[in-house]
Parts: C-alpha cells; structure tokens; sequence
C-alpha cells in the first residue's frame, strides 16, 4: 500500500482520493454498505489503517418484554481501528408474529398476539455482514388462573337488576375481558341461579357468583280508612297496601263483599266507592 498528493493505490485495486486542502485535515474515509473498503488516514505516522470488525455486543444480553410493550436495544461493533457503528436489526425466529418487529432505532415491539415464548434479536455490522451479535428476549405470555365474581353471594328480588364485576387473575396481565352467562338453563322459575363470568383471553378458565331469588310472599292486605261512614250518593276514595316479605306487587282487585246490595253501590279499580242513593243496606265490607 502507498499513498501521494494525489492519489491511492490499494493492493490490486485502485482508489482515487483527491486531497482538496491540507492533508491533516483528512481524518478518515467510510466505506458503504455497498463498498468494500474502509480506509482511516493516520496524519502523524503518514500510514493508512483499515477498520476490522471482530463482533458485535447487544445491551442488554437478555430481556424480558410483555405483549403490546417496546424495548430499546444498544448495539455496539467491536473491532480494530475504531469500526463503523451502524448495523443491521432482524429477529432471527420466521414464525412470530408479524407485528413484533425491530426498527433502525433499536426500538423492539412485541405483538399483543404474540405466541413465541422466546426471540433472539440480531444486529449485524454494516461493515461487515458476517459479523453479528444476539439478545435473547422471552415474551412475557400472560396467563389466567381463575376469575373472581364480585358479589360472590347476593340475593336479588324478582323484577330488580344487579351489577356484577369480573376480575381476570394470573401472571403477565392477562387480559380482563369476560363472556357473561347463566349457568341453569330452566331459570324463569329458578329459586338460585349460578352467574358465571368467563375469560375470553382463556375459556378454559371461569367464576361464579350464586344469586338467591328472592320470590315475594303477602301476608296480608291493609285497606286505608278502615271504617268511615258515608252517606248515601258518597264517593270516598280507599287505598290498599299489599303487605308481606320481598317486595310483594301491590295490585289489588276492589270488591264489595255484600251480595244483596244495591247494583248501583260499586267500587272501581282506584278504589273510589260510590254508594247508591237508594242503597238499603246500612254496612257494606270493602
């Protein structure tokens, strides 16, 4: 190898470097990806170093990287006479997930579908392309190890609503979607019914919450005024309270319990009696 003013003369091949002022000020010429050839100019001893590449170190070695998060790697290429730092990402693994991928800025992002347990990132010199280094990365794969219904136990009456919430337990975060059913399939006239909440990230895994319906029962009806006297032609209005356990419905069906009463003494659906004018009968039982 020798060099002059004017040009360079390298081996069998030749390249032409042009000198546009002082010679000192040329500190160093790159090859390409696309070249074949990296050439330092070492000013103080008037010689010319050619850059070798020995490997290439990943930072960290090994990492760990949930589904749906990024990672920053640092690649750095070892050699002699100060390599070139550029370097080609890849991911070494054909079957993962098209979306994990590894940008030129280092930036690894796993897939939120990804299966593959284990990843081996790759950064190749651009130097030289026989000389890489690797990471390994496990996917943290979240799984499910049971679901938890909230309120476990409840007693709902017939015609009420009541909200449940679900949450999905196991490692890596796993995913809190659910799939809500009911366990009894002859239900509309269950006394308990069996409230299950699925995991859709994995069906395998389920919970439950047991719902007592409570059905209403009436102990009794309470008829407001309970006595009032009224004159003929009177139209006074009653109220009726539908007593007993779990909310019992508080229809009520009017009647007058006399059965020789005048036809025109009637009491409505709203409760208003109207006593006929020429009603004989000097008591009546609504």
């Amino acid at each position: 190898m020798r060099h002059n003013s004017d040009d360079l003369f390298c081996g069998t091949s030749t390249y032409v470097i042009t000198f546009t002022a002082n010679i000192d000020a040329l500190t160093r010429i790159e090859r390409t990806h696309s070249n074949n050839i990296a050439i330092v100019f070492d000013s103080g001893n008037g010689r010319f170093d050619i850059p070798g590449v020995s490997g290439v170190t990943i930072n960290p070695a090994d990492a760990s990287v949930a589904r749906s998060e990024m990672r920053t790697f640092i690649a750095t290429v070892n050699g002699t006479n100060n390599p070139p730092q550029g370097v080609t990402w890849s991911i070494d693994q054909t079957g993962r997930h098209s979306q994990t991928t590894i940008n030129a800025n280092d930036v690894l992002t796993v897939a939120a579908l990804e299966n593959t347990a284990t990843l081996t990132i790759r950064a190749t010199s651009t130097l030289d392309p026989s000389k890489s280094g690797t990471a390994n990365v496990t996917v943290l794969i979240p799984t499910v190890t049971d679901v938890t219904v909230n309120p476990a136990s409840v007693g709902i009456e017939r015609g009420r609503t009541q909200t449940f919430t679900a949450m999905v337990n196991g490692a890596n975060n796993p995913a809190q979607g659910v799939t809500w059913s009911i366990v009894e399939t002859g239900r509309h006239s269950q006394t308990t019914l069996t409230v299950r909440a699925t995991s859709t990230f994995d069906p395998s895994r389920s919970g439950t919450a047991t719902v007592t319906v409570l059905i209403p029962t009436v102990t009794g009806v309470t008829v407001s005024p309970a006595t009032a006297t009224i004159a003929r032609g009177g139209t006074p209005a009653y109220t009726a309270i539908v007593n007993g356990t779990n909310n019992p419905a508080q229809g009520v069906t009017w009647s007058i319990v006399e059965t020789g009463k005048h036809p025109q003494t009637t009491i409505g659906s709203g409760g208003v009696l109207t006593v006929a004018s020429a009603e004989t009968f000097a008591t009546l039982t609504i």
